[in-house]
């Protein structure tokens, strides 16, 4: 069989989520042609994925995957997502400067690429440049105006920055975003920032009415920060606010 058909082989399996397989055919294909680009970019796919999902070896997962995706780069500097995968491996590891760097090498190659404007501003917020990650987050959504954790997270940092009326309006559109695509209590987060965002500007009646949607819908994360505030505010869950 040959390094081509063997990739392919590869691919099929990692589509079908048996990377352990996938790695061990492309470790084999890059035996044979150390210049395999391609071969070198899923490995480095692999091992990141791995270390996004096993907590017990992330971080020789996430090196691994740093390794190859340097060495897939190396052969095929043009490989936009590979620029995106290794700063992924980098900002995991928490190295966030060289993630940045990495991004902006993506976005070079590709002046639309969403994910790594988001990602930058992430590291960028890591960081606490917190006007550049604004910028980043800002740039994303002009890419991709449904990018519900843009808005999310610049909701965030503007909300670090004591801009509590744009943090909820940033919330206000995650939220809009998250409720059309999720059907479940899994955006809870949005409610509960915009909650402290209200209560931060002294706005009770909102800040309750977001505090109670949080714990309706993920009673175990937020059902203490609502009644928590309701003694703060020396209220009762009965009394009309």
């Amino acid at each position: 069989m040959s390094d081509n058909q063997s990739y392919l082989r590869a691919l099929e399996s990692y589509k079908a989520n048996r990377e352990s397989e996938a790695y061990n055919i492309l470790r084999d294909v890059i035996e044979e042609d150390p210049n395999h680009a391609e071969a070198w970019y899923l490995i480095g796919l692999i091992c990141f994925e791995w270390g996004a999902f096993n907590n017990d070896d992330s971080f020789n997962n996430n090196n691994e995957a740093i390794e190859t995706l340097t060495k897939s780069l190396d052969i095929n500097p043009s490989n936009v997502d590979a620029y995106y995968h290794r700063g992924n491996a980098y900002y995991a590891l928490e190295s966030y400067q060289s993630a940045i760097e990495d991004y902006t090498q993506a976005i070079s190659i590709d002046p639309n690429y969403a994910d790594a404007y988001y990602y930058r501003a992430n590291a960028h917020d890591a960081l606490e440049n917190y006007q550049s990650a604004i910028e980043d987050y800002t740039q994303a959504i002009s890419i991709n105006s449904n990018y519900a954790d843009a808005y999310y997270n610049r909701g965030n940092v503007i909300y670090k920055l004591g801009n509590y009326q744009s943090a909820i309006e940033d919330y206000t559109q995650a939220i809009g975003i998250y409720s059309e695509r999720w059907q479940t209590s899994g955006y809870a987060f949005p409610y509960f920032n915009r909650a402290n965002a209200y209560r931060a500007l002294g706005d009770v009646r909102n800040a309750v009415a977001d505090y109670l949607e949080a714990r309706q819908k993920q009673p175990v994360k937020y059902a203490e920060a609502y009644y928590a505030y309701l003694d703060e505010i020396g209220v009762s869950e009965d009394d009309d606010i």
